[in-house]
């Protein structure tokens, strides 16, 4: 893996990484503009990506709805195939809010009944694909061109959490490398400071409090953002099991069309959650936009990679979490002028 670029700040006598801490909550509502200073805002954020979360690779293994497809269907074995309820298909998808809601709950507590129950590094890994187009409209971010700090539209990202037996962290370490296998962005949350790397010295907010929210972005607040936004105006939730998946589609339909960072008319979005069945991860989510001539563009997807348990954190975290120590610490000591 190749070394990160790091440039020195004349004057400043500090060092950082020409890259960026992308930090997507994966549960925030999307909107199709986004301005470089709201982007930046939000890189700075420390609130999950979303968190992000993802398609693996998809198992190809057919469920069976007697066995293994878990719903709040009771099926009696002198029952026949034919009296059994059918299970919402993509074409025929369920819109009982009720049902979905239950359905989601479920597969989030599996999840965290998976992961959590003692102490360790939870790791994370995702492929992050976002079109560098979507990523500013002046093309650069905090001064440095988008190109720079992304490397490429499609990054893979790794996270580790220290977490407690609750499935509470206490530290984060993060990174991205691009398409090149370059690392390029690299953050930490140590000490009640969240900080982002390669910001230090271009940005006061690089370092700043960390967010109150201090559970890993497994999906736990889903069922509450879907209640949320069944509310409102012009606003369908479907949901449908596909083999392995259990997948939620939300679509709002804009009052009028509106212009995105790209200059694109979009006149709807569609967020859409794939909740593995087994495991009850997360496994894909993907913004799509549709233009006002009809056609979808998929504006940002996650994948899960990869999602377990490590007893110690990796040589390459531990640095990185070092590096940020040392930086807080520095940065919070008096001036002398």
């Amino acid at each position: 893996m190749q070394k990160k670029f790091r440039y020195s700040l004349i004057g400043g006598g500090l060092i950082f990484i020409a890259a960026l801490g992308s930090l997507f909550p994966l549960l925030a509502p999307v909107r199709a503009g986004n301005s470089s200073n709201a982007f930046a805002n939000e890189l700075t954020n420390t609130k999950p990506t979303t968190n992000i979360v993802s398609e693996a690779q998809l198992v190809t293994q057919e469920f069976s709805t007697t066995a293994n497809l878990e719903t709040s269907i009771n099926i009696s074995a002198s029952k026949s195939e034919d009296d059994y309820p059918a299970l919402p298909t993509e074409a025929d998808p369920e819109t009982d809010i009720s049902k979905i809601l239950e359905q989601t709950r479920m597969l989030v507590e599996k999840n965290e009944a998976n992961l959590f129950g003692k102490p360790g590094w939870l790791y994370e890994k995702h492929e992050h694909y976002w079109p560098l187009r979507y990523a500013s409209n002046t093309g650069e971010i905090y001064g440095i061109p988008v190109t720079e700090l992304f490397g490429s539209d499609t990054v893979t990202r790794e996270e580790w959490y220290e977490i407690d037996e609750q499935g509470y962290f206490r530290q984060k370490v993060g990174q991205t490398t691009d398409a090149g296998s370059v690392i390029r962005t690299q953050w930490a949350v140590t000490g009640g400071q969240f900080i982002s790397l390669e910001l230090v010295g271009v940005t006061e907010q690089a370092i700043h409090p960390a967010d109150s929210v201090n559970k890993p972005p497994l999906g736990s607040d889903f069922p509450a953002y879907l209640e949320m936004v069944q509310s409102e105006k012009q606003t369908n939730i479907t949901a449908w099991y596909d083999t392995d998946q259990y997948v939620v589609v939300i679509t709002t339909v804009k009052d009028e069309p509106e212009m995105n960072s790209a200059g694109e008319s979009i006149q709807s979005t569609q967020i859409k959650y794939q909740f593995n069945l087994e495991t009850g991860a997360i496994q894909l989510f993907e913004v799509s936009d549709q233009t006002t001539n009809g056609e979808w563009i998929i504006r940002e997807r996650s994948l899960l990679l990869e999602q377990n348990i490590v007893e110690n954190l990796p040589l390459n975290a531990t640095q990185i979490l070092q590096e940020a120590s040392v930086l807080i610490y520095d940065l919070s000591q008096p001036t002398n002028d």
